[in-house]
């Protein structure tokens, strides 16, 4: 199969195991994973792509200067830093983590061990949380509505059972016309809790629909047009509601893990769903998700 040196596609991904390593590298490259230019850390002088049969990447970077002869991984600063997995074997964990497989479907396909999954796993997220951070711009304004509301994750069905040790107060909000949202973990539901929140993620302006809950009370005097429906009598009132607000409590709740998760993981897994929302329009995610990765691990030059 024949390399293009500009584009890494999934055909190329499947096919890796049988590339002579060279051109592994240089889709790498061309791709922003992997440095195309290194300067020696000794002398300054351009490093060179030196033949290594005896490192998993099959090459190191060397020095040019014969006085010097400094070697550097190829790995340092990029996604593939934090292993010793092989390349081709992080960028099979990283496609299926984009396909949403189980842990235990890639430690079944790739032969890893479960704590290297969900190591790996978590280092994807971290990505979307950067991302996300990097991403995140206000919703709402003039003219547009915004709904808010607070859920529980972790919640005992019909109140049943033991209670969980992993539930997490989540805020959120949702702009009716765009989809945009935003989801933030809170430790009470207070007045000082959410407003800050609202003012730094909803545009002044802006009309937002709430349930009635009394930390919401005194939105009109920050500069928002506040209209409630009170769900104790209905979920509609005339136009005003929370539906599309509780449709992404339902989305969210069934990607975000209900037993054996991390309170202290929560954050990852909200930046996750928000992420793949996000990047939702791209063809595809996995090379969208890359390209991402890219940006975040800058290969050391």
């Amino acid at each position: 199969m024949a390399c293009s040196k500009d584009v890494v596609t999934l055909e190329m991904l499947f096919e890796w195991k049988r590339w002579p390593t060279k051109e592994r590298v240089e889709g790498l490259q061309k791709f922003g994973l992997l440095a195309e230019h290194v300067a020696c850390p000794k002398c300054g002088r351009e490093m060179f792509l030196n033949v290594r049969n005896d490192v998993t990447d099959g090459y190191n970077w060397r020095c040019h200067n014969y006085k010097c002869m400094a070697t550097q991984t190829l790995r340092k600063g990029t996604w593939f830093s934090q292993s010793k997995l092989s390349i081709n074997t992080i960028l099979e964990i990283t496609y299926m983590w984009t396909r949403r497989f189980t842990q235990e479907q890639v430690r079944y396909e790739t032969g890893t061990a479960s704590h290297t999954v969900v190591n790996w796993f978590n280092f994807c997220r971290e990505v979307c949380l950067h991302i996300m951070q990097e991403a995140s711009e206000p919703v709402g304004g003039p003219g547009r509505i915004v709904q808010i509301d607070e859920s529980l994750f972790g919640k005992r069905k019909y109140n049943k059972g033991k209670p969980r040790k992993c539930q997490q107060w989540v805020f959120g909000g949702v702009e009716a016309d765009t989809n945009s949202c935003f989801l933030q973990t809170v430790k009470c539901r207070d007045a000082a809790t959410l407003i800050p929140i609202i003012k730094e993620f909803i545009r002044p302006g802006s009309t937002i629909h709430s349930d009635c809950w009394k930390a919401y009370d005194r939105l009109g005097e920050n500069g928002y047009t506040h209209l409630t429906v009170n769900h104790s009598v209905t979920f509609v009132e005339g136009d005003v509601h929370t539906n599309k607000i509780e449709g992404l409590w339902k989305h969210a709740k069934d990607r975000v893990p209900k037993t054996h998760r991390k309170q202290s993981m929560m954050d990852g897994y909200l930046a996750e769903f928000c992420y793949r929302r996000l990047r939702s329009g791209e063809t595809c995610l996995f090379r969208a998700f890359l390209a991402d990765a890219a940006k975040l691990y800058k290969p050391a030059q």
